[in-house]
């Protein structure tokens, strides 16, 4: 008699396979979300960052001043300069995200109009960004540096 050997899983294997995988899942979904928030929060911060200093960036080139304004509940920001007594558009960026809130250190619901002088040098600025319970605050000085901060209280 020839006997033939059965290849496959059992049952009880499948199960507590599926079962190992579902309590594994259930201890990382948590950590995703917080891993997706503050990447989120990075993104965003270092997105303002890098439109400021395109705006200085401009205003050192260009010889000349550099308004940076933000839009459509600072998701949007725009490079303008004077040119022959109007406006004139450099450039226009959106944000990747739109989850993160972004409030001027004044508390202001209005938007942020940031001006930077042809030597480089701009207002003092601080930005609040906040999603959940991550928070995080960009200050801008009027020497031109940018530090970023993640201690709560640091932008008032």
């Amino acid at each position: 008699m020839i006997t033939t050997k059965q290849q496959g899983f059992t049952l009880i294997e499948l199960m507590v396979t599926v079962a190992i995988v579902i309590i594994l899942s259930i201890i990382a979904i948590p950590s995703w979300s917080t891993l997706i928030r503050d990447n989120s929060m990075s993104v965003a911060v270092n997105q303002v960052q890098s439109i400021y200093q395109l705006t200085r960036s401009e205003a050192l080139k260009r010889n000349e001043e550099v308004t940076l304004t933000s839009s459509n509940n600072r998701l949007t920001w725009t490079l303008t300069n004077q040119v022959s007594g109007a406006d004139s558009t450099i450039k226009t960026i959106t944000l990747a995200t739109d989850q993160v809130s972004i409030v001027p250190s004044a508390g202001s619901a209005s938007e942020v109009s940031l001006v930077v002088q042809k030597t480089g040098f701009a207002e003092n600025e601080q930005l609040e960004f906040t999603w959940e319970d991550e928070y995080r605050c960009l200050s801008i000085y009027n020497s031109g540096q940018i530090q970023v901060s993640t201690d709560s209280g640091d932008c008032e």
